[in-house]
């Protein structure tokens, strides 16, 4: 027997757009209402208005926990609502005695920054070649290869300003 757009909105507006227990209710398997509701805007809209009313509660149980002065809740609400106004968990990473962090040979970042600054175009590609060996380079990445040569048609050489 084929079910009805009606009888499986029926279902879906019972258990809050819960495909798996809509599906239990009309004796038939999720996917078969997975398919349904994706074939049909009406019902893709029963189950989307079903998730929107599942937030809206969650919301106000989480706003009945804040006025409860609960600290998870407002824990909660602070780190994500409350961004904007500077509420946010932040870790820093620093080196010893909350100095700078030290990078290879000893350096901190702004050293190393510097370093690449004055570094002149063979440096630079030396050090490219060194790192496309620890890094892999993304499929149609048309920066040098390993051997020097460019991507195809791009005439071998790294472009400079």
């Amino acid at each position: 027997m084929a079910l009805s757009d009606q009888t499986i909105a029926k279902a879906l507006e019972k258990t809050g757009g819960n495909m798996a227990a809509a599906a239990q209710i009309l004796n038939v398997t999720r996917q078969a209402v997975s398919k349904r509701v994706n074939a049909s805007p009406e019902l893709k809209a029963i189950c989307k208005n079903a998730e929107e009313t599942l937030v809206d509660v969650a919301e106000h149980g989480l706003s009945k926990a804040v006025r409860k002065e609960r600290a998870w809740a407002i824990r909660y609400v602070l780190s994500t609502k409350g961004r904007g106004r500077g509420y946010v968990t932040r870790q820093e990473a620093t080196g010893p005695d909350g100095g700078p962090q030290r990078h290879a040979h000893g350096l901190d970042v702004e050293q190393i920054d510097a370093m690449l600054r004055e570094a002149n175009d063979e440096e630079l590609a030396v050090l490219e070649r060194l790192l496309s060996r620890a890094v892999p380079k993304p499929a149609g990445d048309p920066s040098p290869s390993e051997d020097g040569e460019g991507a195809p048609g791009e005439g071998g050489g790294a472009e400079t300003d």
